[in-house]
C-alpha cells in the first residue's frame, strides 16, 4: 500500500503543540506597521476614494466572470449564517404559532 493510503487523518501533529500568546517568530513593533483590511484598493475604490468611474466599476468587477459571480453569490449566503449566527445577533426567525406551518 502506498504511503498516501496510510495517512492519518491529520498528517501533521498539531495537537502536540504548545500555545503561546504571542508568536515565537521575532516581530519588532515598532518597525511593523499594524494594517487595516478596510484600507485595500479595493475597499476604497467601492467607497468612492478613487472617483465614480471605479466606484461603479468595482460593483460590477467580480460579476463579470461566471466562477466568480458563483464564488461572490456564495460568500452573501454564508456572510448572513455567519452574521445570524455570531452571539452579539441572533437570528430572527418567525414565530409559529401551534398548527402552523405543519402540512
Amino acid at each position: 500500500m502506498s504511503g498516501y493510503h496510510k495517512r492519518e487523518a491529520e498528517p501533521f501533529p498539531v495537537h502536540t503543540l504548545k500555545r503561546v500568546e504571542r508568536p515565537t517568530t521575532k516581530i519588532l513593533d515598532d518597525q511593523v506597521r499594524r494594517v487595516d483590511e478596510r484600507e485595500s484598493g479595493f475597499n476604497k475604490a467601492a467607497r468612492g476614494d478613487y472617483g465614480e468611474v471605479l466606484m461603479t466599476e468595482r460593483g460590477r468587477f467580480v460579476l463579470k466572470y461566471p466562477f466568480s459571480a458563483a464564488l461572490m453569490q456564495m460568500q452573501i449566503t454564508l456572510r448572513e449564517i455567519v452574521v445570524a449566527s455570531s452571539p452579539r445577533r441572533r437570528p430572527r426567525f418567525p414565530k409559529i404559532r401551534s398548527g402552523e406551518g405543519k402540512p
